[in-house]
């Protein structure tokens, strides 16, 4: 068993291995039309992937913790190098790094935090889901407000949370099962590698959730289950998720742990009470120390509820039926369409499980490739083991670890009609994927004896890092909310037809496009123009992407987009297009001011403002 064991010194420097490997193939800039392989889904690289997981999972002790630590980092980091050498853009990033749409209102939502500002209605999904601009303002503050640096801590931390995860199941269920499972989960993860989005953290926090309250099963100890429901909480309302989990992980914990009794109401209560708990504290309180008056936390669930009672014709029926994104009148205007018409729910409901469970993009079983016939095989293949899970672990229930998993699985379940796949495909189930991942693997078999002690000793650690995460995600902002003054603007005139703008200069927070003739340097943000306009998906239909290409195309010398806060105008968010020598001699976190060109676009109503900068006024 010794040999099997690796001690704290040994790990810290199998991870410190994975570090320096991660960092490395980020700042190699290795040519995109290499990465792009590992960036997009393939038949071929999930058999790879498979493949060599199911061989380093063979390797014993610390060796071991080596190569799969190694391998999990370099292939979570080729997928980040893609999207930043590519300058990859589509209806979510611009230049493989700018965060777009829901994205920009993340990420503009954390610089108001470290402004010392509330969320006001126009950060529209941050202030609907603040809890990961505030994880985001942590972290931006820790790497000094540079923002490649945050993604790159963020794409870090999932890679090692779910190799963690991976091997915790490794020491119950085995190589294969191990083996499958991370490569389900590095699948799933790969469509949000480099983006900010709160699936990212949800799945984060999924990974540390799983560890916990399998830890907590094994030993069956309730404290420990409880700081496990916590931590998953907090995961699901990060990015708001299957939410009947928890119920469901109630009456588990009622029945495994009832001792000699039929069923220990006292532990079912205790879950229970700590489930509503966290709620309302990492939910409706935290929405109120951080969100201005008059904003509605998961506000644009009342869309979903009021598609699905329409007959799951999807979110966007609730705008346009009802002309308001009030949820309030939207939540009431479906009461009364379910009291008139009850049957359109069923509907509805059918609708989202056939979309959850079928081969299309939005199913949870979604192989996309350029052969529809092996993406099906594999589709069959994967619907397969999940039956074949559920004759295992209905098998089984007496067990801890299956019923734990049998338990989550039906209430992932239970809340497919509340998180129909029409209004936002397999995302939704972010902090919930590994759980719902274990779960179809238990159904390959063990060929090999189990290696319990593998990861014994980094339960502590695991408990460390899940407390962590949780008061970075909880703390800094409504601290600096209450203990920072928001800074005070001198009025500026600018010409008639131009506005006036301050904002804050940060660290890799832009995008530098140089001519296809120029060498792009040591700046990991540095594109070449054809290849921002080529690898822009988007170019076609998205008139704001176009003109920022347009823009970049006829400025002289090189050219620098970026969005940023407009101190001006109370930090409306906006995109800036500027000479990039403007902003090669400001010091990092520098108030600059001056006056700039609105160019609006009358096809983008939805789109951000973006503003061309024509002068600058550094202090």
């Amino acid at each position: 068993m010794k040999n099997d064991t690796i001690s704290n010194r040994n790990f810290l420097l199998s991870l410190l291995i994975g570090l320096a490997l991660f960092l490395f193939t980020l700042f190699a800039q290795i040519p995109y039309a290499f990465t792009e392989f590992f960036a997009t889904y393939s038949p071929l690289l999930f058999l790879l992937v498979f493949v060599l997981y199911s061989l380093i999972f063979r390797v014993k002790g610390y060796l071991g913790w080596v190569l799969g630590l190694s391998f999990t980092a370099t292939l979570f980091a080729l997928a980040l190098s893609y999207m930043w050498t590519s300058g990859y853009s589509d209806n979510k990033i611009i230049g493989g790094l700018l965060p777009y749409k829901d994205a920009y209102y993340y990420y503009n939502g954390a610089r108001l935090f470290i402004d010392g500002r509330l969320l006001p209605e126009y950060s529209v999904q941050a202030a609907g889901r603040p809890l990961f601009p505030g994880f985001l303002a942590s972290l931006l503050i820790l790497t000094g407000k540079n923002l490649q640096a945050t993604i790159a801590i963020l794409v870090g931390l999932l890679a090692f949370t779910s190799y963690l995860s991976a091997q915790k199941l490794r020491s119950h269920f085995g190589i294969l099962a191990s083996a499958l499972y991370i490569s389900f989960l590095f699948f799933y993860a790969q469509e949000q590698i480099g983006f900010l989005h709160t699936e990212i953290l949800g799945l984060i926090l999924g990974n540390l959730g799983l560890i916990l309250i399998w830890n907590a099963a094994e030993k069956k100890n309730t404290s420990k289950l409880l700081f496990a429901i916590f931590i998953l909480m907090l995961g699901v309302s990060a990015r708001a998720g299957a939410f009947f989990i928890f119920p469901m992980l109630a009456l588990w914990a009622g029945w495994i742990f009832r001792g000699e009794k039929r069923f220990s109401w006292k532990n079912f209560s205790l879950v229970l009470l700590v489930t509503i708990i966290s709620y309302l504290s990492v939910n409706t309180l935290y929405a109120r120390l951080t969100v201005e008056p008059g904003n509605h936390n998961f506000g644009n669930f009342a869309y979903t509820i009021y598609g699905q009672i329409h007959g799951g014709t999807g979110w966007n029926r609730a705008i346009r039926d009802m002309g308001t994104r009030d949820p309030e009148i939207i939540m009431d205007a479906a009461i009364d369409f379910f009291k008139a018409h009850p049957l359109s729910l069923l509907i509805g409901t059918a609708k989202a499980y056939r979309d959850f469970f079928l081969p299309e993009h939005s199913g949870i079983f979604s192989f996309d490739g350029s052969n529809k016939w092996i993406g099906n095989t594999l589709w069959g293949l994967s619907l397969i083991l999940l039956l074949l899970a559920l004759k295992n672990a209905i098998k089984n229930f007496k067990k801890p670890i299956h019923s734990l998993l049998l338990a989550t699985f039906i209430g992932i379940f239970l809340s497919i009609p509340f998180l129909p796949p029409i209004d936002g495909g397999k995302r939704f189930y972010a902090s919930t994927m590994p759980l719902f991942f274990a779960f179809i693997v238990i159904a390959l078999p063990t060929f090999e004896k189990k290696k319990e002690a593998w990861i014994a000793d980094k339960k502590t650690g695991v408990a460390l890092l899940s407390g962590l995460l949780a008061l970075m995600t909880l703390l800094p902002a409504p601290l600096i909310i209450r203990l920072s003054t928001p800074p005070e603007i001198e009025e500026l005139t600018c010409p008639a037809d131009q506005v006036p703008y301050a904002l804050r200069v940060d660290p890799n927070f832009s995008i530098n496009i140089v001519s296809s003739q120029e060498n792009l340097g040591n700046e990991l943000s540095s594109l070449h123009i054809d290849d921002f306009e080529k690898n822009g998906t988007q170019i076609t239909i998205d008139p704001f992407f176009k003109e920022q290409v347009e823009l970049a195309k006829m400025q002289e010398g090189r050219t620098r987009i970026f969005t940023a806060n407009n101190l001006v105008i109370n930090g409306r968010f906006h995109f800036f297009v500027t000479p990039a020598e403007l902003l090669e001699k400001v010091p990092p976190r520098t108030l600059v001011s001056g006056c700039a060109t609105e160019l609006v676009l009358i096809e983008m109503k939805s789109r951000p403002i973006l503003y061309k900068i024509e002068s600058m006024i550094i202090p």
